[in-house]
């Protein structure tokens, strides 16, 4: 009936290539078999030393949070710098003690919103 019937162009191209579905699994496979491995790196390093996996975890979040979420990013360091005392910030602190001063959790936050800002001045146009 509609044998010599041109399909229209919307139509084919909605109908995906082989070769670029399997480069998106590629691709995905990549993404994965990283996550797995550093799953399991973060898992066996969980179960020697805790206090440095929960570090690394929280590491990794305060290095994202600038990128993906860049106002919570800005309102998470003023809460920190306004509301928290630095005595209670050294506490806990790398490093720091009762007598010396360490790495705080605001300056990680501040570290992280210059590196974002380095990155974006950087690609503008002078």
């Amino acid at each position: 009936m509609n044998a010599g019937r041109k399909l229209p162009v919307a139509a084919r191209g909605s109908v995906r290539s082989p070769g670029l579905m399997t480069a998106d699994l590629r691709s995905h496979g990549l993404i994965v078999a990283s996550a797995t491995f550093a799953a399991a790196l973060l898992g066996a390093l969980s179960a020697v030393r805790p206090t440095i996996a929960v570090g690394l975890v929280a590491l990794v979040i305060m290095g994202l949070l600038p990128f993906k979420f860049p106002v919570g990013h800005f309102l998470l360091l003023l809460f920190v710098l306004g509301a928290l005392p630095f005595g209670l910030q050294n506490r806990f602190g790398f490093g720091g003690g009762t007598g010396a001063v360490g790495v705080v959790f605001s300056d990680l936050l501040l570290a992280g919103g210059l590196l974002r800002a380095m990155i974006v001045l950087g690609r503008q146009r002078i």
